[in-house]
């Protein structure tokens, strides 16, 4: 049995040029290209709730940003009150994880 996981490791991928977090049992594969080798460790940091708080406040950063081009680019048989829906999900969500108030003196820490 492994026990819980300790840290959270964030690698850059050479096949995309994205960035993607996994913790230390998680095998690295890119969640944006699915590369299983190539990758770069950005930043090790201790797992810590301020830390989850951190990557899910920049995932949902980055997933509204991906549903406004979207929302920008749609063809016009796309039914828009749909992307406007998921938008909207998506905001609520990004403003919910925005708002959390976390206290960790021991968060950012590098290994």
């Amino acid at each position: 049995m492994r026990g819980k996981p300790q840290f959270m490791i964030t690698y850059d991928c050479s096949s995309c040029g994205q960035d993607f977090a996994v913790t230390e049992f998680q095998k690295p594969v890119c969640f944006y290209c699915q590369a299983q080798v190539g990758f770069t460790i950005a930043k090790k940091e201790k797992l810590t709730p301020v830390v989850m708080a951190a990557r899910l406040k920049l995932v949902t950063d980055r997933m509204m940003e991906n549903l406004q081009k979207a929302y920008a680019v749609r063809p016009e048989e796309v039914d828009e009150q749909e992307l406007l829906s998921a938008m909207k999900k998506a905001k609520d969500l990004k403003d919910q994880i925005n708002n959390l108030s976390l206290n960790d003196s021991k968060s950012n820490s590098r290994e």
